[in-house]
């Protein structure tokens, strides 16, 4: 999707949001059009690194005691599949 009027792109989960600060009142031109480019593709490409990063309240599982489980659990873990409800 390409904005008609500002500085938004549509997330993965399909919201339009702000792809720098102040995003909805920065007008998209001919002149900047390259800028917007660019940005929202940064924005794209490391939206997901924040919750990547974000270590785990709940479950969090060390190195050390992540070698107790078999493979196939460990691939679990690794895809934050194992012990999910």
């Amino acid at each position: 999707m390409i904005p008609i009027d500002c500085f938004e792109g549509q997330s993965s989960d399909g919201r339009l949001v702000p792809i720098v600060p102040g995003g909805r009142s920065v007008p998209l031109t001919f002149s900047n059009r390259k800028q917007y480019v660019e940005r929202a593709v940064a924005f794209r490409l490391h939206e997901m690194d924040l919750q990547v990063s974000r270590p785990r309240a709940r479950g969090s599982v060390t190195t050390r005691n992540a070698s107790r489980f078999h493979t196939r659990g460990r691939h679990g873990l690794a895809a934050g599949v194992l012990g999910q409800r």
